[in-house]
């Protein structure tokens, strides 16, 4: 077997291969991941009691990389850490009951696989599937300029049934999704709730959802951004020594 520190997005976990290359077995921060690459599975396990939390099928993601998914996923489960624990730790085991555990990796999984399908250039799925996770008229995300000798314009489009639209260009798909989530909370929420007279509708309660997902996305892409770093920060502000915590 060999040995693998492998860096995604600007963090690291090790990485053993197994099988010959085929499969690997990863670490984090309180989460472990074995991928069997023969069947195509990711197995999840709480790793101070490897106990199973979840089984993924990878089979349906294509293209498919499994090392780059279970980065972002890793990388979400720190995210996630984070927001539960008031930046305390990067453990998800540590913030959230072990029966809940599950709901909560289930949603990450689907966030790390968004992800995924922007970093493989999926863009025609990942626009798919965002348009009939929000229920939205439409939902386009694509590189007009790919043809071009630039190829560094990105488009996001969508539309809602009740007819908001936004619409964004950026020289890059991460920042075309993040710019499109601050204007979907700044304007399509706002236009939603103006149009509802104030109260609260489920179009409103969909396009908050939409805009947290594309922020999340936006965030698991930005290979500069290390949830370690705010680890780092919080315990500069608190006076707290990092090397006392166990992440």
């Amino acid at each position: 077997m060999q040995c693998l520190c492998v860096s995604f997005m600007s963090f690291e976990f090790s990485c053993i291969e197994t099988d010959g290359g085929i499969g690997f077995e990863a670490k984090g921060c309180g989460l472990e991941y074995c991928y069997d690459g023969r069947n195509l599975t990711l197995d999840i396990l709480i790793a101070a009691i490897q106990r199973p939390v979840l089984l993924i099928d990878l089979g349906p993601l294509f293209p498919r990389n499994a090392k780059i998914y279970t980065g972002f996923l890793e990388k979400a489960a720190q995210i996630s850490a984070l927001l539960y624990s008031g930046n305390q730790t990067l453990n998800l085991c540590e913030t959230i009951p072990e029966n809940k555990l599950v709901h909560v990796i289930a949603e990450l999984t689907k966030t790390a696989e968004l992800a995924h399908d922007v970093a493989l250039k999926n863009d025609n799925c990942f626009s798919e599937k965002m348009k009939k996770t929000y229920g939205l008229e439409m939902f386009t995300l694509e590189n007009p300029g790919k043809n071009t000798p630039s190829r560094s314009a990105y488009r996001l489009a969508l539309k809602t049934h009740n007819g908001i639209e936004i619409r964004t260009l950026a020289g890059s798909a991460r920042t075309a999704i993040a710019k499109t989530a601050e204007k979907t909370l700044r304007d399509g929420v706002t236009i939603e709730f103006l149009y509802q007279a104030g109260k609260p509708t489920h179009n409103a309660h969909t396009l908050l959802a939409l805009s947290a997902r594309l922020s999340s996305i936006a965030r698991l892409l930005d290979k500069s951004f290390n949830p370690q770093d705010i680890l780092l920060l919080a315990d500069k502000k608190t006076g707290k020594n990092s090397s006392e915590r166990t992440v």
